[in-house]
C-alpha cells in the first residue's frame, strides 16, 4: 500500500478511528448536522434507515467502482453451530454496493443474524448533545491557539454557527473537519444493516450508540486538541493520509493497515486512546461475540481496527480456541 506520505502520527490514531467506528453513522451523510438554534445545541440525528443507491448521482466524489479482490471477512468456526462472518468495515471513503465482491453478499445472505456494534439508526437526537458539548464556562476557544481557531471557524462555518462551535468538543470538531476530506460514499456499516433489513434478517448489537458517544468524549483532551491542531494545519498531509487508509483497504492488505492503525506511533505515546477506541471494546464485546459463535449462521460487522493485531477480536478468539481464517473469493 502507499508509504511514501509523510504524515504525522497524531492524525493516523485519530482519521482511524474516524474511518473505523460505526457511531459516524449517526448524521454523516447529511450536509450538515442540525442545530437547535434556541438550545444552543446541536442535534444528532440518527442514520436513515434506507440508503440512496451509490449511482443516482447524490454521491458523485465517490471513487470509481472497482471491486475489492481480498476482502477483510473472516470465517469463525468451532462454536458447534454452522460459521460466523466476521467483516471489517470502513465507515466512508468506499462504495459497499459497488465494490464489495460476491462473497461478502453471500456470506451475508447466507447467515441468519447480522451484527453491528450500534444501531445507529435508532438515536435519541438530543440526548447525545451531552457529549459533544464542553462544560459551562469552558469554551473551544480557549483551548486552541488562535490561528488554529481561525482555521475551525473557516473549516465548519457551514456546518455549526460560531456560538455552537464555540461550546463543542474539540475530537466532535474534528470530526467534522475530516469527515469533508472523504470521498462521499454512503457509509458501509449502514449499506450492510440495510441489506440485512431487506433480507429480514435478526439484528443484533455489541454495544449502544451512548457507549460509542461515551468513549469519544472520554478520551483525552490534549489528544483530541493535538489532533485538531494538525487536522487545521496539515489539512493536506491529512487528505494524503485518509487516501493511503482507503488504498490499503481496497488492497486488502492487512499488515499494511495494522501498522497505520494498530502499531503507530501516537497510540504509542497515548495508550490509553488505543485502549479506549479499541482494545477495552473488545474485551467487553466478547461474551457477546463467543455466544454469535455457538449460535451460528451469524454474521458480525464491526470497524476493521477491531480485527487487526493483538488484542483484536480475531486474536481473543483464536485464544479461546476457535479457528479464525481469512476468506478469499
Amino acid at each position: 500500500m502507499p508509504s511514501n506520505t509523510s504524515t504525522r502520527p497524531l492524525h493516523r490514531a485519530f482519521v482511524a478511528a474516524l474511518l473505523l467506528l460505526a457511531a459516524l453513522g449517526v448524521g454523516c451523510d447529511r450536509s450538515k448536522p442540525p442545530v437547535d438554534e434556541t438550545a444552543n445545541q446541536v442535534r444528532v440525528e440518527p442514520a436513515p434507515d434506507d440508503l440512496p443507491d451509490s449511482d443516482n448521482g447524490l454521491w458523485e466524489d465517490a471513487a470509481a467502482a472497482q471491486v475489492i479482490t481480498a476482502p477483510f471477512l473472516w470465517r469463525v468456526d468451532g462454536g458447534g453451530g454452522d460459521p460466523v462472518y466476521l467483516m471489517g468495515t470502513i465507515h466512508l471513503g468506499v462504495d459497499a454496493r459497488q465494490e464489495l465482491p460476491p462473497v461478502v453478499w453471500d456470506s451475508l445472505k447466507a447467515s441468519q443474524t447480522f451484527v453491528m456494534e450500534a444501531d445507529i439508526s435508532q438515536v435519541n437526537p438530543f440526548a447525545l448533545g451531552k457529549y459533544i458539548q464542553l462544560p459551562p464556562g469552558e469554551s473551544l476557544q480557549s483551548k486552541l491557539e488562535p490561528d488554529v481557531w481561525r482555521g475551525v471557524r473557516e473549516l465548519v462555518s457551514d456546518l455549526l454557527p460560531e456560538p455552537i462551535l464555540a461550546r463543542s468538543q474539540p475530537w466532535y470538531v474534528n470530526i467534522l473537519i475530516v469527515q469533508q476530506l472523504f470521498p462521499k460514499t454512503p457509509p458501509m456499516d449502514m449499506t450492510l444493516l440495510a441489506e440485512a433489513k431487506q433480507q429480514k434478517m435478526a439484528l443484533g448489537f455489541l454495544e449502544t450508540v451512548d457507549d460509542q458517544f461515551g468513549m469519544l468524549s472520554g478520551l483525552p483532551e490534549a489528544y483530541s486538541i493535538k489532533s485538531l491542531n494538525q487536522a487545521v494545519r496539515e489539512g493536506e498531509q491529512l487528505r494524503q493520509e485518509i487516501d493511503a487508509m482507503l488504498s490499503g483497504y481496497r488492497a486488502g492488505d492487512a499488515a499494511g493497515l495494522e501498522a497505520l492503525i494498530i502499531e503507530n506511533d501516537s497510540f504509542k505515546e497515548w495508550p490509553e486512546a488505543r485502549d479506549t477506541m479499541l482494545l477495552d471494546r473488545n474485551a467487553r464485546w466478547m461474551t457477546r461475540i463467543e455466544g454469535y459463535v455457538k449460535q451460528g449462521d451469524v454474521f458480525i460487522a464491526v470497524g476493521l481496527g477491531h480485527l487487526l493485531g493483538e488484542g483484536s477480536v480475531v486474536d481473543l478468539l483464536r485464544d479461546k480456541g476457535y479457528t479464525v481464517q481469512r476468506v478469499t473469493p
